[in-house]
C-alpha cells in the first residue's frame, strides 16, 4: 500500500514531465475515509505538478467521479492524457484553461451542458 506521504512527495517532483499512475480503489483493509484522503492527496499532488512541467499523463486510475475536476486547475504545459477509462459526472473545469492539452484518450461524460 501506498502511504499518503508518499503521494503528498509526488508533487514536490516539479521538473517531472512525464507520469504513468496505477491506482485502485484500495484494499479492503482501508477504511473510506483513508481512501477518501488519499485520493484528495493525489489530486493535490497532481494540481502541483499540473502547475509545473507536466506534459503527459497515463496510466489506470479508478478513482471517485469528482477526482477528475479536483486534480488540476491550470495545468500549464500538459499536452497528452490517456487513461483506460475516466468516468465523469460532466468536463472537468480545467480543461477550458489546458491550452496544450492535444490529446485526451477515454474520457466517458455523464451529461455535457449547454
Amino acid at each position: 500500500m501506498v502511504s499518503v506521504e508518499t503521494i503528498r512527495e509526488l508533487g514536490e517532483l516539479t521538473n517531472l514531465k512525464d507520469l504513468g499512475l496505477t491506482a485502485s480503489g484500495g484494499t479492503g483493509e482501508e477504511d473510506s475515509e483513508t481512501k477518501t484522503l488519499k485520493y484528495d492527496t493525489l489530486a493535490t499532488s497532481l494540481r502541483g505538478l499540473g502547475n509545473n512541467n507536466l506534459r503527459w499523463l497515463s496510466g489506470d486510475i479508478s478513482a471517485p467521479e469528482q477526482f477528475w475536476n479536483n486534480c488540476f486547475t491550470c495545468p500549464l504545459h500538459l499536452q497528452w492524457i490517456r487513461f483506460n477509462k475516466i468516468k465523469t459526472p460532466q468536463v472537468p473545469t480545467w480543461m477550458a484553461h489546458a491550452d496544450r492539452l492535444a490529446y485526451l484518450d477515454s474520457l466517458q461524460v455523464e451529461q455535457l451542458l449547454s
